[in-house]
């Protein structure tokens, strides 16, 4: 098994350097015999650049600041590669401990700094001892933990004196960005990759990491992109100007959760919606402050799975159900707050609304609340909003419905059920979940699949057509084409519950909710590109994971445990986190 010891990138990040060690033990769990290898690739193109004398026992890499020069630490020495596969310097009876400026910086046995001259492959001597542990890729820092691997302590490596110190818990992965703002370190216990801005001493960041133990963590030289290698060999790469927290809006308040949240067509105001406290509110996203409240008459009744608020795609309607007439839905400006419309004839509870990309149709669902969810008989409506009409229903007393979607063009009607009757109305032992798409205007059934082992909770459609499908138990996330009824995707399995999937407006990203984290997945070729973990704490059973993107892609809301709402915004790497007090 080859382990990842060390990465860097170069100057301008189209390099990746990799120190493996294959950590294999025989039967008896003792190690063999110790290999290592160095490795490099062109970012770009994933493809591996090929080095003569890569085999060695090799534990630290860095390039030197303008990007051309390779260097590899290793139990043989320091070798220094140039443009050539060939190493052009072998330095011998040195440690590698980092650059200053163009010149390459050793350590003899007695912690004295050496200079190597890389021209003439001399090494001369200096005065300086070098303070404890690794130098910086910037040269400003040097970093190493404490004896009992509590602390992370950063010394000043001109002064030798310490410059600050963090709590940790020992893990291996540690990083210090270029310009000295930023330390990351992945924490053993949770996999959750720290960034904590140096000036502040405040974390800045969090991110779940590599399913092993992460062993390095790596900024790139402009501190846009976060690498980190594990002990199975696996190297993962984040974008951090995806991936930077803005802010948390809202008071931590169990009693308050939110229920539904949208950016305005613009994408600099948030909505809230609070059904419990009868609020929808409004946040700059500038400011972080809260712009505008609006008490209107929503109803909160516990229900679940549900969701009985939504608001429409470009944030100018709301609606909910009203709070003291039995199953009518009500539409709201969210502006003005002023009633546009009551939506009546549903005969059971509300539990899922949700409006179509061009809020021309309300979808919903209505079901038994007497009866277990997982049995309860259930009906289905799809609401014309331009005169108030219900141009589609359909009765399900043999299945629970748990979502439904409406494709883009409006044709196409998808609905996610557990089907608990067979067709005599005998109840079944092993309940199925089933997956059916409709074109409802000719009543057609389009496809129907059983495949999935656990309730459905993800549903929503690609702009072009095609359908995403979460799995609640499972973790199987797919994209199909309902046409054709065939799987056009597949994606890495998930191990928690996806409740809420969505696309981003270009359709090329795609992110699921759960209760446990945020992922934002590549639409295209079904990679996970980043995960966003939850605010840590006990997970409230009311608590109703969502997560949307602002219009132009560019933002990210996601609700938390605890009542508040959590945006990451690419377009501001420096971002701050803020909690505001509930009115």
């Amino acid at each position: 098994t080859w382990s990842i010891v060390d990465l860097a990138f170069n100057h301008e990040g189209t390099r990746l350097a990799a120190a493996e060690q294959d950590l294999r033990t025989d039967k008896y769990g003792k190690p063999l015999a110790p290999r290592g290898r160095l490795r490099m690739w062109d970012t770009e193109t994933l493809d591996e650049v090929e080095l003569d004398h890569a085999r060695g026992i090799y534990d630290r890499v860095e390039f030197d600041p303008s990007g051309n020069l390779l260097v590899a630490d290793s139990d043989d020495g320091v070798f220094v590669w140039g443009r050539e596969r060939q190493p052009m310097w072998h330095f011998v009876d040195v440690d590698f401990w980092g650059f200053a400026g163009s010149r390459l910086l050793c350590i003899d046995e007695q912690r004295r700094v050496v200079d190597c001259d890389l021209e003439t492959g001399e090494i001369r001597p200096t005065d300086n001892t070098a303070p404890p542990g690794r130098l910086s890729a910037g040269g400003e820092l040097s970093f190493e933990s404490s004896e009992d691997y509590k602390l992370l302590r950063l010394w000043d490596a001109a002064s030798g004196e310490v410059a600050c110190e963090l709590a940790h818990d020992g893990s291996w992965g540690v990083a210090v960005s270029r310009d000295a703002k930023f330390v990351a370190y992945c924490s053993d216990a949770d996999r959750i990759i720290h960034v904590y801005d140096l000036e502040s001493r405040q974390e800045w960041l969090a991110v779940r990491g590599n399913s092993n133990r992460i062993c390095k963590l790596e900024f790139s030289p402009d501190g846009r992109h976060l690498a980190a290698g594990d002990w199975e060999g696996t190297v993962r790469l984040w974008n951090l100007e995806q991936a930077a927290e803005y802010r948390d809006v809202g008071a931590a308040n169990r009693d308050v959760l939110t229920e539904a949240i949208c950016f305005n067509d613009a994408g600099d105001e948030l909505m809230v919606v609070r059904p419990r406290a009868q609020r929808l509110q409004q946040w700059n996203m500038d400011t972080g402050v809260m712009s505008r409240e609006t008490k209107l008459p929503l109803a909160w009744v516990f229900r679940t799975p549900a969701r009985t608020a939504a608001i429409s795609r470009d944030g100018s309607w709301l609606a909910a159900e009203f709070h003291d007439k039995d199953s009518t839905l009500g539409i709201w400006e969210t502006a003005t707050g002023r009633l546009v419309a009551k939506l009546s004839g549903h005969t059971k509870p509300i539990v899922f609304i949700s409006f179509d990309r061009t809020r021309k149709h309300l979808l919903a669902v209505g079901r038994d609340q007497e009866v277990e969810p997982l049995v309860a008989p259930s009906e289905v409506a799809l609401w014309d909003l331009e005169n108030g009409t219900r141009v589609f229903y359909r009765s399900e007393p043999q299945h629970s419905v748990q979502r439904i979607a409406l494709s883009p063009h409006g044709g196409h009607l998808a609905v996610s059920s557990i089907l608990f009757k067979d067709d005599r109305g005998l109840r079944l032992a092993q309940p199925q979940h089933v997956l059916r798409v409709w074109n409802w205007q000719r009543g057609e059934l389009l496809l129907e699949d059983r495949s999935h082992r656990a309730p459905i909770l993800g549903l929503t459609f690609h702009p072009d057509g095609r359908l995403a499908v979460g799995g609640a138990g499972d973790g199987m996330l797919r994209l199909w084409d309902p046409v054709d009824k065939r799987i056009d995707l597949e994606f890495e399995r998930l191990g928690g519950i996806i409740e809420h999937l969505e696309f981003d407006p270009t359709g090329r990203r795609l992110v699921s909710a759960t209760r446990r984290d945020v992922t934002i997945w590549d639409a295209v070729g079904g990679r996970r590109l980043l995960t966003l973990p939850i605010r840590p704490g006990a997970v409230d059973y009311r608590f109703n994971p969502q997560a949307v993107f602002s219009p132009d892609g560019s933002r990210l809301a996601a609700t938390q445990n605890d009542g508040t709402v959590r945006i990451w915004d690419s377009r501001n790497r420096g971002g701050r986190s803020i909690s505001q007090g509930h009115k």
